[in-house]
């Protein structure tokens, strides 16, 4: 006859916690190093910059914060897929010198995409994140009340694109 081991039910249950309390634990603890690697590398790649390309239109280097308007984003009527936020702002720039900085400061998530309308010269804009390394900047006439339905949203004739480069700025002329 084979001899059983006496089993305690209460060690086995404290050693089941305390394997999964050491996983947890080993977990978080990669999570936050990874997070910490991933702060490090952000705030490294904000003090360097690459190299500026050739055949490019411009820099985006303008400080969103310094238009004399007040930014707010918010949600976009009608939208299915929850990542439209819209802006207004009554101002007369060069949007996609300002695209960087905006991204920086408004972006949640690089599935958002942005509309910015500027009732001064009767634009709206799109701001995309693209294959994680630039955005796209799309600049359509506005169409009066484009900015109340996500259906409606982008509706009018486009007149300018450009690819703005996340590394340092870039402006590439698309249109």
């Amino acid at each position: 006859m084979r001899k059983r081991f006496p089993f305690n039910k209460t060690i086995f249950h404290a050693s089941a916690w305390l394997i999964a309390i050491l996983v947890v634990m080993s977990v978080v603890g990669m999570g936050c190093k990874h997070l910490v690697n991933m702060q490090t590398a952000l705030a490294e790649s904000e003090n360097s910059t690459a190299p500026h390309r050739q055949g490019m239109y411009g820099v985006s280097d303008a400080d969103i914060d310094s238009i004399e308007t007040s930014f707010s984003v918010s949600n976009v009527n009608n939208d299915v897929t929850g990542n439209w936020r819209i802006s207004t702002i009554s101002a007369d720039v060069d949007i996609e010198k300002y695209a960087l900085s905006y991204y920086k400061k408004y972006f949640k998530s690089d599935s958002e995409i942005h509309g910015i309308v500027n009732y001064a010269d009767e634009t709206t804009t799109a701001i995309s994140c693209m294959m994680s390394y630039l955005l796209d900047v799309s600049i359509y006439k506005h169409i009066d009340g484009e900015e109340q339905d996500a259906k409606a949203l982008f509706s009018g004739e486009l007149l300018e694109e450009y690819f703005v480069y996340l590394d340092n700025g870039d402006i590439e002329s698309i249109l």
